[in-house]
């Protein structure tokens, strides 16, 4: 049973990797799209990019922008449907790290 386990951690932590890539090639086009189209909701945000100008504040600023969908009041669809695919990987990200949390308790348990 261990060796399931742990072969299905070794997958999930895989899809864990690739889908952090994911997010953050995403969430800097969605970072950059909001620069140059919607200036007013970049400041609000703090002007944040992928790496510079990237504080805490602005990470949870942009965070509860995502959550909250604030971002559905955008008057530009492609940038609405991006916002959505940024927030539809950090729930999976979020889903995946609870469930490499509970394997690793499944795994600690059995030892």
């Amino acid at each position: 049973m261990s060796n399931v386990v742990g072969i299905a951690l070794i997958i999930v932590a895989g899809a864990q990797v690739l889908g952090t890539v994911a997010y953050l090639i995403c969430a800097g086009r969605l970072l950059r799209r909001l620069e140059v189209h919607h200036p007013a909701v970049h400041e609000s945000l703090g002007r944040p990019l992928l790496i510079a100008h990237n504080t805490p504040r602005n990470n949870v600023l942009f965070l509860r922008w995502l959550w909250n969908r604030d971002f559905d009041v955008l008057p530009n669809s492609d940038s609405i449907a991006l916002a959505k695919l940024v927030r539809s990987q950090l729930v999976c990200l979020l889903a995946g790290f609870a469930l490499l949390i509970s394997m690793f308790l499944v795994i600690s348990s059995t030892l």
